[in-house]
């Protein structure tokens, strides 16, 4: 890009066209490959695009028969079992390169000992990994028990929504009769981001300040504290104290059963008067 000067005087952008080149050509540099047997150590493979200067994309790796080596999305050539086959470098459908590949040994090669790893969740801090079966021998995924198909990859991504480690409340402010208030914010401790925006408390008015709690050391109903709310100055409970009212109704209860008496006493003196 380049700036020029109008006949105003201001300045404007010119945009050159940039070439795009294809590549026209690739090549492994390594050639034919031969493992000894299947305990050989893997080989990683490299390529050369021309012309050196074009746009070329990734080489894709290509496997004729993938019991006999696995090629991992670098290049790395792994023997697997005896045999032959071919290994392809493709830039596009046109251009790509091809190598012959012998792995030596008995028939039967390398027998995967498998075992399974079980699924993990990616979380807010970490990855995750799909279930998949592990050689431990020659460190190969396999899609199943039986090995059928190489997996390239088991990892699954960080999951920015499943939050893990615990939660904290941050920035959180009691509200008073001057400010508001404030619930906090929740954040995860795992990775940090907020979860939750806390809301505003509103400013204490005069009722929520009377119906307060009352601090200690405070005597809310402004007594005597060797006094209780339910005595008299000399201690006494009310409920000791004898009313005038309760008086009135123990007088009159005694004299209706007094009455009472009286009545049955002549009643049975009358009958007795009669049996003679």
């Amino acid at each position: 890009m380049s700036q020029n000067l109008t006949d105003s005087g201001a300045l404007t952008d010119d945009f050159e066209e940039v070439e795009v080149i294809e590549p026209e050509r690739v090549v492994i540099r390594e050639g034919d490959l031969s493992f000894e047997s299947t305990e050989s150590e893997s080989v990683t493979l490299h390529t050369e695009i021309y012309p050196q200067i074009s746009s070329g994309s990734e080489v894709e790796w290509i496997v004729e028969d993938a019991d006999i080596v696995y090629v991992d999305p670098d290049g790395t050539v792994t023997p697997l079992r005896a045999g032959q086959t071919t290994i392809k470098a493709v830039l596009t459908g046109t251009v790509m390169d091809e190598i012959n590949v012998t792995v030596g040994g008995s028939g039967e090669g390398h027998v995967h000992n498998l075992i399974l790893i079980n699924e993990t969740k990616p979380t807010c801090c970490s990855t995750g990994n799909i279930a998949y079966w592990h050689c431990e021998e020659c460190g190969l995924n396999f899609k199943d028990e039986a090995g059928s198909e190489v997996l390239q990859s088991v990892v699954k991504a960080i999951d920015p929504d499943n939050h893990a480690g615990g939660t904290e409340i941050r920035n959180a402010a009691a509200a008073t009769a001057e400010t508001d208030g404030y619930t906090g914010d929740v954040y995860c401790l795992g990775c940090g981001q907020m979860i939750r925006k806390g809301e505003v408390i509103g400013r204490l008015t005069d009722d929520d300040q009377s119906g307060a709690e009352v601090p200690d050391g405070e005597n809310p109903d402004k007594t005597d504290p060797g006094i209780s709310s339910g005595s008299d100055e000399f201690g006494k409970t009310q409920a000791d104290s004898v009313k005038t009212g309760d008086l009135s109704s123990y007088y009159l209860c005694l004299a209706l059963l007094l009455t009472s008496a009286g009545i049955i006493t002549t009643v049975l003196s009358g009958r007795k008067r009669i049996k003679r």
